[in-house]
């Protein structure tokens, strides 16, 4: 696995969906940055130990915060 341990992905649907799959199957700590939180998709990642942050993407204040700890964004 790679030198980093903390991830976040900007909109898990399509191909970021797969990246937080097989982040979170190798342990990693991933966010997940979305309009929208309540989608079962995302629900499931959170059951595997995600964070979902609900974020307006024009609030920069609200992407900082839910950018904060990563040392990857996706």
């Amino acid at each position: 696995m790679s030198v980093y341990t903390k991830f976040a992905i900007i909109g898990a649907g399509g191909i970021g969906g797969t990246i937080a799959d097989e982040l979170l199957k190798k342990g990693a700590t991933v966010s997940i940055l979305t309009r929208d939180d309540t989608q079962q998709t995302l629900q499931a990642f959170k059951a595997r130990g995600a964070k979902l942050f609900k974020v307006v993407y024009g609030d920069e204040d609200a992407v900082k915060k839910a950018l904060a700890g990563s040392e990857v964004a996706i």
